[in-house]
């Protein structure tokens, strides 16, 4: 199984996303639609690790824009843990070959084995396609 890790804020969304959700800035139906066409026909899993998945109304959301995702990362950041380390949980508890990490966080929220597995997004353009072209070179090997 290949596995991408989705963040939605800076990757979905940009500073100049116009579309709202709840007063907050909602997903952006271009990078959204950039993001499916791309993932379209490809044996790619993708698992929800945004904060996004906080609440069920943020990920109905996403699924309303035509999202979808086979499990969500652990929400372990009650316990001071980062992302990194919910990350971490779901590839110890499940069989994947290969995955990506698609955040605009800062490397120093995921585990150093991670990093060279982050594609980092900026929040001011969000995926872009060298994003994409970088995701398809590190689940190629």
């Amino acid at each position: 199984m290949k596995i991408i890790f989705l963040d939605i804020d800076g990757v979905l969304n940009r500073d100049s996303t116009k579309e709202l959700f709840r007063d907050f800035t909602g997903v952006d139906v271009y990078l959204v639609k950039k993001f499916l066409t791309w993932l379209e026909g490809k044996d790619y899993d993708v698992v929800l690790s945004s904060t996004w998945r906080f609440e069920e109304s943020f990920m109905a959301e996403l699924r309303r824009n035509g999202l979808s995702w086979i499990a969500e990362t652990a929400m372990l950041h009650r316990y001071g843990l980062n992302r990194g380390w919910e990350i971490e949980g779901y590839l110890d508890a499940n069989p994947v070959i290969n995955y990506v990490i698609l955040d605009d966080l800062h490397p120093g929220m995921f585990l150093i084995h991670q990093r060279p597995q982050l594609v980092q997004t900026s929040p001011v353009h969000g995926l872009r396609d060298k994003d994409l072209k970088r995701m398809e070179k590190l689940l190629a090997d």
